[in-house]
């Protein structure tokens, strides 16, 4: 008889905080921290969503040292959703949904 141990890996859990740390007229940049439960495995990397997609990123892949991005080209009149998942090598984890408002800054024509 063979007793074959198996260590199963779950996604990690969603990051614990994400937030807003500025934003320009056409820009924003997101923060957030590790998740709580890694799900077993190393944090590989993160899945970050816009939507509306921007030009530059629709879903975007940062490595697991990277805990913020700096969103560009985005339009003062569209209310934005960004989201963050942690990936590990069992799959993506649950997000987290953070709205941005686009307040126009730096830019004024008369």
């Amino acid at each position: 008889m063979f007793i074959t141990k198996y260590n199963l890996l779950d996604p990690p859990s969603a990051p614990d905080t994400v937030s807003v740390q500025s934003t320009t007229y056409n820009s924003a940049t997101i923060q957030w921290t590790e998740p709580s439960d890694n799900g077993g495995s190393h944090i590989t990397g993160y899945n970050i969503t816009i939507s509306p997609s921007t030009s530059t990123c629709s879903s975007c892949n940062v490595s697991s040292d990277t805990l913020m991005y700096n969103i560009t080209e985005l339009n003062h009149t569209i209310n934005y959703t960004v989201s963050v998942a942690a990936i590990n090598c069992a799959g993506t984890g649950d997000s987290v949904f953070l709205p941005i408002d686009i307040i126009p800054r730096g830019k004024f024509v008369r």
